[in-house]
């Protein structure tokens, strides 16, 4: 019989999901921006590909359908709640944009005002709308409530809100009108290329997954598998920003997580930088460059490297911490000594990944 664990793996999918992909796209498309500064600092460099795909949807993007993008999808940082996503929790993964419209009218106004509601970053504040909202009081009531705190609150999220509550009518038909336009000029010209990427992502995961599920977790989630109580299903996603976003769908029975396709290169760039980094730290040091010319020339013992640089032991030993750190001296006992050698191959290529991550 199964125990929970091996029913979570078995359990879990990874998946395309169309819908989730389009909605992902429009954030990123809405604020390249602050997406850009987020890759600056997790030092990731976007492919070429990616860009010019960018490109090719900025290039088509009417001014009216930029202002719409940006009234509706905007935000002010990449923390914030992605809420439209959960439309896609009502549509299969494998249906079309076209089903996403049809849900969004079939949901009406109130769905999305409390979409909206939910991008609303003051808690207390989103909670108490929230509440308003679940009484069916209307949204008259709603509107006087925004129109009496407005003087403290001045978000976008809270400016989109506001404006949307005045005629939510018109809010649906603006953001219907938006997603269809987005589709059609925007998206649809490399929807085929994208998807096709997305099949080699699913491989690349699919295969890690399978050698080690919770090495997938543990790398690129950063969660424990064993954390995770319901069904999992993991959506492959080209323009999602930044490695991983969790969503609990409550209408079923599972946890989605949107992994970007690159999570595997980004965490594998942020730790080579982090390696740089150290290396450099280690070889700046005078005298941990000259132990590592002795080294290079032949093995010595502590107390040899201590009169020849005119060190106590005890600060060879300190300088010999930043050298083991990164795996770049060996050692080996023979007799009552203990003799240090240089790793000769790991030095060339540390300086290697120096060139890559400072030239590249």
């Amino acid at each position: 019989m199964e125990n929970s664990y091996e029913l979570l793996v078995n359990k879990t999918k990874i998946i395309i999901n169309k819908p989730v992909e389009f909605i992902s796209t429009m954030y990123y498309l809405a604020n390249e921006e602050l997406f850009d500064v987020l890759y600056q600092e997790l030092q990731y460099k976007p492919k070429k590909e990616f860009n010019e795909w960018l490109d090719l949807m900025k290039q088509s993007l009417s001014p009216f359908l930029q202002k719409e993008l940006k009234f509706f999808f905007g935000m002010e940082n990449t923390n914030e709640v992605k809420p439209f996503i959960e439309y896609c929790f009502s549509i299969k993964a494998d249906e079309s944009i076209n089903d996403l419209l049809l849900i969004v009218e079939e949901k009406g106004e109130k769905k999305l005002i409390d979409l909206l509601i939910e991008s609303i970053p003051n808690e207390e504040l989103r909670d108490e709308l929230k509440e308003i909202s679940k009484s069916q009081s209307g949204f008259e009531v709603l509107q006087e409530k925004l129109a009496r705190i407005r003087p403290n609150h001045v978000s976008m999220a809270f400016t989109r809100l506001e404006e949307c509550i005045k005629d939510p009518s018109e809010a649906l038909q603006r953001f219907r009108f938006l997603i269809n336009g987005l589709y059609q000029k925007n998206f649809l010209p490399i929807e085929k290329d994208i998807f096709e990427k997305c099949i080699v992502g699913i491989n690349k995961y699919s295969a890690i997954f399978k050698e080690n599920p919770e090495a997938l977790f543990k790398n690129f989630i950063k969660f424990d598998l064993k954390n995770f109580t319901k069904d999992i299903v993991i959506i492959i996603s080209y323009f999602t920003p930044g490695p991983y976003t969790i969503l609990t769908n409550s209408m079923k029975t599972a946890d989605w997580i949107i992994l970007g396709i690159d999570t595997d290169r980004l965490f594998k760039n942020r730790r080579e930088k982090e390696l740089v980094t150290r290396f450099i730290k280690a070889i700046s040091d005078e005298r941990r460059m000259k132990l590592i010319q002795l080294l290079s020339k032949r093995p010595y013992y502590g107390q040899e490297l201590a009169i020849l640089l005119d060190l106590t032991p005890a600060a060879i030993s300190y300088h010999f911490n930043f050298l083991h750190d990164l795996d770049l001296v060996k050692s080996e006992r023979v007799d009552h000594r203990i003799y240090y050698s240089i790793n000769k191959e790991l030095i060339g290529t540390m300086f290697d990944l120096c060139k890559k991550s400072i030239l590249e």
